[in-house]
């Protein structure tokens, strides 16, 4: 036994006679697309509603967004591409890249217009916490004007918070592809980050636009991918060509007897 003059004193020992109170799980809720429709409508400001379409598309945390730099977001990139740096990662151990869609793209463009690019597209980097403490109080204010202010029984946290872009993103990830490894991997868990950083970028925006019509809120999309256009494209020139060569041998036909008369209604419909 580890005594001292008969007492006990290590921090392992004093564990022995702690019993911690069981804690029943809650089961967490899902942040619902209406939901966040709701929450934007109400947010005023436009940058703010655009970081809330980033939080969504790219289950970044929100310290990780308020460090964003204008350099980090690719905007000639299809999809438009945010690379974060190892350095504003939490645990700062391994960059990430990550994907916007077309309705959030229209919302970069106005706020990233007037951004050098050093600026910082969301946070402030006057404050120590580069306005973490704003934004929290900024949704608050919103979470109360849209009614989403229940509290979880177990740790009285609110079931809507900043947080829940990222859960959102992870969800709507994994729903999309099947594939919770990857969804993980996407949002950042540093577990499954490696695996997801040593993807070919074709087989990343695959799997992205896969996910794109889930993660959208204000847009019904349908993604295609290239080879899937590709495929679509042969296939129309493929029926154009069948259909060009039945109406020429129509028409040599109707030139090698003229006594037979071609109606209108037989004709092959080549329009496109």
């Amino acid at each position: 036994m580890r005594l001292v003059h008969g007492i006990k004193v290590t921090s392992e020992d004093m564990t022995d006679y702690v019993t911690l109170p069981m804690i029943d799980e809650e089961e967490k809720e899902p942040f619902l697309h209406d939901e966040i429709r709701k929450i934007l409508d109400f947010t005023r400001m436009p940058r703010r509603k655009c970081l809330y379409m980033v939080l969504k598309d790219t289950g970044c945390r929100i310290g990780e967004a308020l460090r964003l730099q204008r350099k980090f977001i690719d905007m000639t990139a299809n999809p438009v591409t945010i690379f974060f740096p190892k350095n504003i990662v939490k645990g700062k151990k391994r960059k990430r890249t990550a994907f916007v869609s077309n309705e959030t793209k229209k919302m970069l463009e106005t706020v990233l217009a007037d951004l050098d690019n050093d600026d910082y597209v969301f946070g402030a980097p006057t404050q120590k916490d580069f306005g973490y403490r704003t934004e929290e109080s900024a949704f608050d204010w919103v979470r109360r004007y849209t009614n989403m202010r229940d509290r979880y029984e177990s740790n009285k946290r609110y079931k809507k918070n900043l947080h829940s872009f990222r859960s959102f993103c992870y969800t709507q990830s994994k729903l999309a592809t099947g594939d919770a490894d990857y969804a993980h991997g996407y949002i950042g868990h540093d577990r499954y980050l490696v695996v997801y950083e040593r993807m070919q970028d074709k087989e990343k925006i695959d799997l992205f636009n896969r996910c794109v019509s889930r993660l959208s809120i204000f847009e019904d999309v349908v993604v295609v991918s290239d080879d899937e256009l590709k495929n679509q494209h042969a296939k129309e020139i493929l029926e154009l060509n069948q259909k060009y060569d039945e109406l020429k041998n129509m028409i040599l036909t109707s030139q090698r007897n003229p006594g037979i008369k071609i109606g209108f209604d037989e004709l092959p419909n080549i329009e496109r």
